[in-house]
Order: structure tokens, then C-alpha cells, then sequence
């Protein structure tokens, strides 16, 4: 008599993932928000990068390559921004 094998629970789709990788972004730009400030929102990007590169080396791999384009766009977003607001500013001597 065999024994079934036990199923594997399906892949996420990119889609799927990168909705979970947004929510928990906002979430961490909440709290960093409100604990750290202005620096402890210039982390989350880092931290994107460098929790995608960790997931890279795991089986995880999907999950490491959308928490890396995560944190591509919200460093590009805030570089953005960034920008626009010091060409706002008026320096007078």
C-alpha cells in the first residue's frame, strides 16, 4: 500500500507577494515613522535591500527579488522627493 505524499501549499504568485511586501512597507513606514522619525524612515529602504539579498540565498528566492525591487522603488521615490523638495527651497545670503 503507498502512502500519499503530503502536497505542497501553491506558490504565491509575484503579484500576491508584492501586495504582502507593500502592506508590511506601510506598516514599517508607520512605525518607523513614529519611533525613529525622519532616519527611521530613510531605513526602510535599506532594510528592503538587505532582507531581499538575505531571502536571495534561501529558498525564498522569489520573496528576495520582490523585497529588492521594493526597495529600489521606495529609494527611488524618496530620492525623488528629496529632490523636489530642496529645488523648493530659497537660500538667500
Amino acid at each position: 500500500m503507498e502512502t500519499p505524499e503530503p502536497s505542497k501549499p501553491p506558490e504565491l504568485s509575484t503579484g500576491a507577494l508584492l501586495g504582502r511586501v507593500v502592506a508590511a512597507n506601510f506598516a514599517a513606514l508607520l512605525v518607523l515613522g513614529s519611533v525613529g522619525g525622519f532616519i527611521g524612515m530613510l531605513a526602510l529602504p535599506v532594510l528592503n535591500l538587505v532582507i531581499g539579498v538575505a531571502l536571495l540565498f534561501t529558498a525564498h528566492r522569489k520573496l528576495g527579488k520582490v523585497m529588492l525591487v521594493s526597495g529600489l522603488v521606495v529609494a527611488l521615490l524618496g530620492l525623488g522627493t528629496c529632490a523636489l523638495i530642496l529645488s523648493n527651497l530659497r537660500v538667500s545670503h
